[in-house]
């Protein structure tokens, strides 16, 4: 019986190695078309490794675009509880100057968003007198600027219509969008409105604001132009990446060239600038 166990055991394990030289055989004479499919598997692994890496990238992307926008959350909430704070809270001075200006032929007072309503580009349009058929028109205007805010009036490019977006020549604005055109303007007005904000302060408001250097560095800019170009509204390359975080790429060109063939821009060359001067109406 043991002996038996003994034959039967032997003959299993012969039948296994069997086994595995059938197999081993097998690998070998079939080496090539098992090395072309590790190849491929290689290829679709290396793939897959290279799709996770871009999914953990845009991850890492949308992360932080979620963390900017939860600050941002934050800012538009201060705001928002300082402006409710501003609007409880208008002084009895302004008030009271809100309420001498309006018309005396109306009975009820006029609140402050009214008021501001009548107010267009910092001017005040007040009433005149009554004509005989009771028709009131229009005989003042008074600038505001001065006597609440105190705001310079800088100017601003205007957005591009359809209609001069249709002149614009196809080669020249390609498949860019009105959209597009018209969201570079945006970029222009807050550039315009942040650099000539600076420039409006003078010397003694720029050092107490902490931007006495960029004030001297935009004043030297401005005259190294020539007396000929001392009014002229402007920006450069430089002032576009300081304050929209970005910089003139080739798209960007290409749609300045559209706003210099719409008259809305035109350029300034010097030795190693080149200027954006806004065309203002005459």
């Amino acid at each position: 019986m043991v002996s038996y166990q003994s034959l039967e055991n032997l003959l299993f394990v012969q039948t296994q190695k069997l086994q595995d030289l059938e197999t081993a055989t097998e690998l070998i004479q079939s080496k090539s078309v098992i090395q072309e499919e590790l190849f491929n598997a290689y290829g679709e692994v290396c793939s897959i490794a290279r799709g996770i890496q871009d999914l953990k990238e845009d991850v890492k992307k949308m992360k932080a675009d979620n963390a900017h926008c939860k600050e941002l959350s934050v800012v538009l909430k201060s705001l928002d509880r300082q402006i409710h704070h501003m609007e409880n809270n208008i002084p009895a001075k302004i008030q009271e100057y809100v309420n001498s200006e309006q018309p005396k032929n109306i009975e009820e007072p006029l609140t402050t968003v009214e008021y501001a309503n009548n107010t267009f580009n910092n001017i005040t349009i007040c009433n005149g007198d009554t004509t005989a058929n009771g028709g009131a028109f229009i005989n003042d205007m008074k600038s505001c600027k001065k006597v609440l805010f105190n705001d310079p009036e800088i100017p601003r490019v205007e957005a591009v219509t359809q209609e001069e977006f249709h002149k614009i020549p196809k080669y020249m604005i390609g498949r860019y969008t009105l959209e597009t055109l018209n969201s570079l303007v945006v970029s222009i007005n807050q550039i315009i409105k942040a650099k000539y904000s600076i420039i409006a302060l003078g010397k003694n408001g720029a050092r107490k604001k902490g931007e006495l250097d960029l004030y001297l560095h935009y004043k030297k800019e401005q005259t190294g132009l020539g007396k000929e170009e001392e009014n002229t509204y402007f920006f450069t390359g430089d002032d576009y990446e300081k304050y929209i975080k970005a910089k003139l790429d080739k798209t960007k060109l290409n749609l300045l060239i559209a706003l210099r063939h719409c008259k809305k821009l035109r350029e300034i060359r010097t030795s190693k600038t080149v200027h954006y001067a806004l065309i203002l109406p005459s």
